[in-house]
């Protein structure tokens, strides 16, 4: 038996068939550890600013606001004062009479680099300035 016949190869001694069927088992197991670890990593992906954006339409009456901005340099002021550094900013609020509770605007030119955007706004908070409200562009003075 040694030559095949009308093209049908010529069949070996144990005639083990090759299984043409698809093994879906590695699949599966790299879905579920893909699944494992999406489940454990998608709620440290997910970050918390506690934010208030400023209504339109102004502040309400008899409540006083902290305004500080960060100009296009990256130049922190507080009010209409000169420039501070991010270090001293809670010193700063507390010597205009601003307490946690008291609300700050923040205000930044759209040239600003959001990084130190963001790195105001850490400092704000670490420093216990939890009601933050977001001005879109800086006031032009």
């Amino acid at each position: 038996m040694a030559a095949a016949f009308a093209g049908r190869p010529a069949r070996r001694r144990f005639g083990i068939d090759q299984n043409h069927d698809i093994n879906v088992t590695p699949f599966v197991d790299v879905m579920l550890v893909l699944l494992i670890v999406f489940m454990v990593a998608a709620p440290l992906a997910t970050t918390a600013l506690k934010i208030d954006v400023v209504v339109p339409d102004g502040r309400p009456s008899g409540m006083r606001q902290a305004l500080v901005t960060i100009d296009a340099a990256g130049q922190i002021h507080l009010g209409a004062s000169p420039a501070i550094d991010i270090q001293d900013l809670p010193k700063a609020l507390a010597a205009e009479g601003a307490s946690s509770s008291t609300p700050i605007v923040l205000a930044a030119d759209q040239r600003l680099r959001y990084g130190r955007f963001v790195a105001v706004l850490d400092q704000l908070q670490r420093d216990g300035f939890y009601k933050v409200s977001l001005m879109p562009t800086l006031p032009q003075t």
